[in-house]
């Protein structure tokens, strides 16, 4: 869904979508140290706790295609769920129900 979020990341702002491409993805995504996964989920946590939902869901599904689980997953977003203010809280639930709806479930 990159084109998707380029675009509308256009819309906001002309140059916006060179900034993430060059700066959040190309120098932070490719730094050695942590796998793709691994940064997935650290994006997984911090959406949480701001209570992001649309970047939110983006990553966990980042998260699931880049080599993490959905346990791992949700493990991420419970823990998280505790040291969240109210509002995070209530998008952690619902991160938390689609990921048991669309992964956990058979």
């Amino acid at each position: 869904q990159a084109d998707e979020v380029l675009a509308w990341l256009g819309t906001l702002a002309p140059e916006l979508p060179g900034w993430v491409l060059d700066d959040a993805y190309g120098r932070v995504l490719s730094r050695p140290g942590l796998s793709l996964a691994e940064r997935e989920l650290l994006g997984v946590a911090a959406l949480a706790l701001m209570g992001l939902s649309a970047p939110l869901a983006s990553h966990v599904r980042g998260a699931l295609r880049n080599g993490s689980n959905a346990p791992a997953v949700s493990d991420i977003l419970r823990a998280c769920r505790g040291l969240a203010p109210p509002n995070a809280q209530a998008v952690i639930d619902q991160a938390l129900q689609r990921l048991d709806r669309n992964v956990l479930r058979p």
